[in-house]
């Protein structure tokens, strides 16, 4: 089966899920309101993080040690927001997939999801080693490296998603 048959073969499996999504505003407006309030959710709360992690003392051990146990119950959070915001994304790629799966800014938009994903762990592995040893600089270092990637990763992922809206 080539790649056209695969593609051809998935955008008629979902033909009927697209007619249902088409007629049901419900299901149209929620998907779409859940997928932008957990973005918004996940990435409130993940700048507001970055914010307090780019304003470290990093030579403050104690202030470490507290910063790390509150980031780390807030990234479960954030995880939650974007997981939400991934299935309600592929609902909507349900929806539509001939449109999506030929856009180009679509798959640029995931690229950034799944970056933002392993920055997170990244994130949260240098949580770790910094709440082991909060005098550890280089994890602190990982740390602010972590939160100007979040910061960066999520507000391209928004302007993608932007453009995603407006080419569909």
């Amino acid at each position: 089966m080539t790649a056209m048959q695969l593609i051809e073969s998935v955008v008629q499996a979902a033909e009927p899920f697209k007619k249902f999504y088409d007629h049901s505003k419900v299901l149209s407006i929620g998907t779409t309101y859940l997928h932008i309030a957990a973005m918004l959710g996940a990435g409130g709360l993940a700048l507001s993080a970055d914010k307090q992690t780019l304003s470290l003392d990093r030579t403050d051990p104690a202030a470490v040690a507290r910063h790390v146990a509150a980031q780390q119950d807030l990234h479960r959070w954030v995880v939650g927001g974007l997981t939400l915001s991934l299935v309600t994304g592929l609902i909507m790629f349900a929806s539509d997939v001939d449109t999506f799966w030929k856009s180009a800014w679509y798959w640029r938009k995931i690229v950034f999801v799944v970056l933002l994903l392993g920055n997170g762990l990244l994130l949260q592995r240098a949580e770790r080693a910094a709440s082991n040893d909060p005098a550890d600089v280089k994890a602190v270092g990982r740390l602010r490296m972590g939160a100007v990637a979040s910061v960066v990763l999520w507000f391209v992922t928004a302007l993608l998603g932007v453009i995603v809206k407006t080419e569909a």
